[in-house]
């Protein structure tokens, strides 16, 4: 059978190739795709997680040749603000010299990398807790799939999405852990893994306290790969799409109490997860027509033994004066409101709060709540 022969297309794409071997040097040593440091580092990221992470990247100088910084935009403190919240990572690059900018007000897509990045042997794009998807122009900069990471709090494929952390402490796990990906073209969350730690979490966590203990962690995870990443890229795991859980962006909805279907257990994980930045809500039905029902929220608490109180219903609740505490019966067991707010007004104690709403109790002294 007689060959084509090859056509002036094929010619230009084997040309652009072999151009492209000459440029990256490490290519033509055995590397494959993937050169071993120092890199051009882009690291796009904005929160304090991202700041470890980026931190632990530029105390350690013989991963990189250069690092450039890429945040979101600043934003305002509140409407008419004058002052802007500046994020941790931007913080970090200004404070230690590290070219910065931000994403563009059109958008990521109007974002072009510095030369230094474009023309490199070796560039590297780091993304954590960036928030923006990284469009095909900027991905073009990087030849391999393993020299675009993202360092991801979740152990992945469980959990995916924008709040890993606060899900594992919402639904009770015991463990979670922190994974390093590559970044997928189209989807958060579904690249390949090059490695994953597992943390135990502490029985009482908090979401600010596991962050703060366990972010250093993520970041040394990330140091590692990156300073032996073409083992690590010669190595990727596919994700198991069977496997796969969702951790969405926190809302409102997700700490509004369901007293038909939340344990003790649940409103204690739940604000745990979420209280730092939605405490639970319900609204107060006040026994007497003469006045009207209110929103409430559960600023701090804690679970209570179970013969604390007995009361026939969940939602009904009775001040404990000892105990200076608003005692909640759940579906099962009770919990313990000591810090509560009514919309509009200041957070109270719970004996501050009681003095003022004690009137709308009915006439054994319980409050109801829907």
């Amino acid at each position: 059978m007689r060959k084509k022969r090859p056509s002036a297309y094929t010619h230009a794409k084997i040309s652009r190739r072999a151009v492209s071997l000459s440029r990256r040097p490490w290519a033509r040593r055995g590397y494959a795709t993937v050169p071993p440091a120092p890199y051009d580092v882009l690291f796009c990221g904005s929160d304090a997680f991202a700041c470890e992470a980026v931190a632990a990247i530029a105390h350690r100088p013989y991963l990189y040749r250069s690092l450039h910084v890429l945040t979101p935009p600043d934003v305002q403190h509140a409407w008419g603000a004058k002052r802007m919240r500046v994020s941790p990572v931007k913080q970090f690059a200004i404070l230690h010299n590290i070219p910065q900018t931000a994403v563009p007000p059109e958008g990521i897509d109007a974002y072009e990398p510095p030369s230094l990045i474009r023309d490199s042997h070796a560039p590297l794009l780091v993304t954590a807790s960036f928030g923006h998807r990284i469009p095909p122009h900027l991905f073009s900069h990087f030849p391999s799939p393993s020299l675009t990471l993202n360092l991801p709090p979740s152990m992945l494929p469980a959990i995916r999405g924008a709040a890993p952390w606060q899900w594992a402490i919402a639904r009770q796990y015991t463990h979670t852990g922190m994974s390093v990906q590559q970044l997928h073209p189209t989807h958060f969350d579904r690249g390949g893994l090059l490695k994953q730690v597992r943390v135990p979490i502490p029985s009482h966590a908090t979401y600010p306290a596991l962050a703060t203990a366990l972010a250093p962690h993520a970041a040394e995870l990330l140091v590692d790969v990156i300073a032996h990443l073409p083992s690590y890229a010669a190595n990727v795991q596919a994700q198991d799409p069977d496997r796969a859980t969702r951790a969405p962006k926190l809302a409102p909805r997700f700490s509004h109490i369901r007293w038909d279907s939340w344990d003790a257990a649940t409103l204690d994980a739940r604000m745990r997860a979420f209280g730092y930045a939605q405490p639970l809500t319900t609204t107060l039905v006040p026994a007497s027509s003469q006045f009207a029902p209110v929103s409430c929220a559960i600023h701090e608490g804690h679970i209570m033994p179970s013969e604390s109180i007995s009361l026939d219903r969940p939602g009904h609740a009775v001040f404990l004066p000892q105990e200076q505490t608003l005692a909640l019966q759940t579906l099962s067991g009770v919990y313990g409101a000591t810090r509560i707010q009514t919309r509009g007004k200041p957070v109270r104690s719970a004996a501050d709060w009681w003095r003022g709403f004690r009137d709308r109790a009915d006439a054994h002294g319980h409050i109801h709540f829907e």
